[in-house]
């Protein structure tokens, strides 16, 4: 008695078809995002002429403004799209898309979408900081320990530092931005990322959440409202 070898049992075609599978899968996929894409670009393009700004579809040495990143330092690829530039509150704003790839090779790369809005304060900037909303622990805290970046404590306010994981350079000058009235502001918004490089303020939702075109207004009225509170504008 002999066993049949796999051939045998199973047509050509059927192993020609479950091999290229995958494949097909992935330039279905491919085809369906390019045109979500394409779809989300027409309507922000609508958006920001609703708001008096300017559009231009990508722009990637934009982020050479931010010392190469918005938010996700990273080694890896980054597009930037549907780029919205004008006045906000008195202030001149970039809002884009941006889609990163970060960390590490394999199954520790990572992939994040979202909307950023970053505010330029040359007239008035802030200390360079981070403050990444999310459910803050000792883990967290050990990974900004062992990326190099200085962790800043707020002890007397648990409730922001369960919330918010936050580094800078000058402690004492982002203790002096983050007040308890603009901590309390931000204890309300904890899935959002703030980051300053001094001149420019960039923020967005986290979570990898890009807010949907007839929601746009509502995401600019929000961040406006943030960097009117980091300012001292507003608190």
């Amino acid at each position: 008695m002999y066993l049949l070898q796999t051939s045998e049992l199973i047509p050509r075609w059927v192993i020609v078809a479950l091999s290229t599978l995958p494949v097909l899968i992935f330039v279905i996929a491919l085809i369906v995002g390019r045109r979500s894409d394409s779809r989300r670009q027409a309507a922000l393009a609508r958006v920001a002429a609703e708001l008096g700004m300017g559009f231009t579809p990508g722009d990637n040495a934009l982020l050479n403004q931010f010392g190469g990143f918005a938010f996700y330092p990273h080694r890896n690829w980054s597009q930037v799209t549907s780029v919205m530039r004008g006045m906000i509150r008195g202030s001149p704003v970039v809002l884009f898309d941006y889609h990163v790839n970060w960390g590490g090779g394999g199954s520790d790369l990572k992939t994040v979408r979202l909307t950023v809005a970053a505010f330029d304060l040359a007239s008035k900037p802030l200390p360079a900081f981070e403050a990444r909303g999310g459910q803050n622990n000792w883990v967290t805290s050990l990974f900004g320990k062992a990326s190099g970046d200085k962790v800043i404590d707020f002890p007397d306010d648990p409730d922001f530092m369960r919330y918010f994981n936050v580094t800078g350079d000058d402690a004492r000058a982002v203790r002096r931005l983050l007040v308890p009235e603009v901590r309390s502001f931000l204890t309300q918004r904890t899935e959002w990322l703030f980051r300053s490089n001094g001149r420019w303020l960039l923020m967005g939702r986290g979570g990898d959440k890009r807010p949907k075109p007839e929601h746009y207004r509502a995401f600019v009225e929000e961040a406006s409202e943030a960097m009117l509170v980091l300012t001292g504008a507003r608190v």
